[in-house]
């Protein structure tokens, strides 16, 4: 699977301490990702599954395109 993350600032100042978790559906397990923009970003910690992207200046935005596989059968919606 490939997913592409997009966080966006839509603020009218820059946001600190951005943070995204809990996005990848259970039964799907992270392997690998690939920042396509915002390369000081995206931090992640495989123990929690948070990214960590750090300061997003008002209207800017940060992308990574995440690798994923299924570990268990079934029909998944994200």
């Amino acid at each position: 699977l490939t997913y592409t993350l997009t966080v966006r600032n839509e603020g009218a100042a820059a946001a600190d301490s951005v943070e995204v978790t809990g996005w990848l559906p259970d039964g799907v397990a992270y392997l690998s990702a690939n920042v396509l923009r915002g390369a000081k970003a995206w931090q992640h910690d495989d123990g929690t599954g948070l990214w960590k992207i750090g300061t997003l200046a008002a209207g800017d935005s940060a992308l990574v395109q995440v690798k994923a596989k299924v570990t268990q059968p079934g029909v998944w919606f994200s």
